[in-house]
């Protein structure tokens, strides 16, 4: 079997994650985190496109969880009542 050509190879995702504002950058508490798989055939506006979509389901489900007090601080850990 040939090798994929160059680009081909691996596994490609999107991902976002939410969290709790902290004084340092993207360190506070994780509350919700999205993933999403590409492939080679995602062009520039389609891997922009699939990672704002990421971000609004990961902000999304972090504000819904937090308004419904589902979130709970434990120490450095997050937890989510599903």
């Amino acid at each position: 079997m040939p090798s994929p050509a160059p680009g081909r190879r691996g596994v490609k995702t999107v991902g976002a994650t939410a969290h709790y504002v902290s004084s340092e950058p993207d360190e506070g508490p994780i509350i919700s985190q999205q993933v999403r798989e590409v492939d080679h055939s995602f062009g520039p506006e389609d891997l922009v496109a699939a990672g704002r979509d990421t971000e609004c389901r990961a902000l999304s489900n972090a504000v819904k969880w937090h308004c419904e007090g589902r979130v709970i601080l434990h120490g450095s850990r997050t937890v989510i009542l599903l």
